[in-house]
């Protein structure tokens, strides 16, 4: 697939009102039926090391999604390989069956 890449999580959202909105996001929903838009996150590192000078702190993709628990938002990582995360929502259009 695609290299470099560290980690891939993904959440659900939830919509608990029938708004079509997300309520909230969580990783198993209890019910297909309300999922209504999914929140990825994906980290990727440089190929090569010595990108950075020293020891890089990074946002983990559990810190991005707001997941961690509070302190391990951050990982260090001692290769000098530069990472990031990318986070994105999309709305699952097949799931909007009402007009506002």
């Amino acid at each position: 697939m695609l290299s470099n890449v560290e980690d891939l999580q993904l959440l659900y959202g939830i919509d608990l009102t029938g708004d079509q909105s997300a309520d909230r996001y969580t990783a198993t929903p209890a019910n297909w039926n309300q999922v209504v838009s999914a929140r990825v996150c994906v980290l990727v590192r440089s190929p090569n090391t010595g990108v950075v000078a020293g020891n890089q702190n990074f946002l983990n993709c559990a810190g991005a999604l707001g997941t961690a628990a509070a302190g391990a938002e951050f990982t260090n990582a001692a290769d000098t390989r530069l990472r990031r995360a990318f986070v994105a929502t999309f709305n699952l259009r097949n799931r909007i069956n009402n007009l506002p």
